[in-house]
């Protein structure tokens, strides 16, 4: 196999590959750090691990960086006044009380989500009425934003399952998906190697959902997502690799 420094990977049929019906998880591992891990050297060696391995792969002075993000219920679901029901994604906020959606149902006019919330939706985008506040409204009525793999009704359960143990800033539509499998326990084993683990934000957007229609993954028209970092942690960052040291990026 190639070294891993010199793969250059711009087609998208390169990704392609078959992912049997029953290998795909409908709930999530019940120890989160007990999932698989494949671990791939630079050398282009492969290895079949647990994913409460990662400590191993570690070394003192090493940087592991993990977002804090927050997912939050944004999936709702509002009655027409024709007793039809509607579906939408909340992504973005536009303005006062106003957000940009997700809707496979193209439709226009007032929808009833709950006593005392409503909204009315209009070109891609929901304004909203409501009593008290919105994001209390919304983690009262919503659902968890499922990946559209999981092919299953949503549970109480995913507003556990589909957060971070580290989750703190409010943000996300959907989970940073690798950052699930680590637990309290795994992060304590990867600080007593002596490595460090540092926190920024970035909230995950509706583009994770969106479908790469382009051949040339350099012609994918890419979304933006907000994000925060710390200008300590930069310099850290840089700091860490001008000593020859690791950062490992958990998405």
């Amino acid at each position: 196999m190639k070294d891993v420094d010199k793969i250059n990977i711009t087609k998208a049929a390169d990704f392609d590959f078959h992912l049997p019906e029953g290998l795909i998880a409908k709930k999530p591992a019940e120890k989160r750090d007990s999932a698989r891990l494949l671990v791939l050297s630079r050398k282009g060696e492969i290895e079949h691990r647990i994913f409460n391995s990662l400590p191993e792969y570690l070394n003192e002075g090493d940087l592991l960086l993990l977002n804090n993000t927050k997912v939050f219920p944004a999936r709702l679901t509002g009655i027409k006044p024709t007793g039809g029901r509607v579906e939408f994604l909340i992504v973005r906020e536009i303005g006062v009380d106003k957000w940009g959606i997700l809707c496979r149902k193209k439709y226009r006019g007032k929808l009833s989500i709950a006593e005392g919330f409503s909204a009315e939706i209009e070109d891609g985008a929901a304004s909203f009425s409501y009593h008290g506040d919105f994001m209390e409204n919304v983690w009262r009525c919503g659902e968890m934003p499922l990946p559209p793999y999981i092919k299953r009704k949503p549970e109480a359960g995913d507003r556990e399952w589909y957060q971070t143990v580290y989750s703190k800033k409010e943000g996300s539509i959907a989970a940073p998906t690798a950052g699930l499998h680590f637990t309290e326990e795994l992060i304590d084993r990867i600080k007593d190697k002596g490595a460090q683990v540092r926190y920024l934000t970035l909230h995950v957007g509706p583009g994770t959902f969106k479908l790469i229609a382009a051949e040339n993954l350099n012609e994918h028209p890419m979304d933006a997502e907000y994000f925060e970092i710390e200008k300590e942690l930069v310099d850290e960052i840089k700091r860490t690799k001008a000593s020859g040291r690791r950062v490992f990026s958990v998405g």
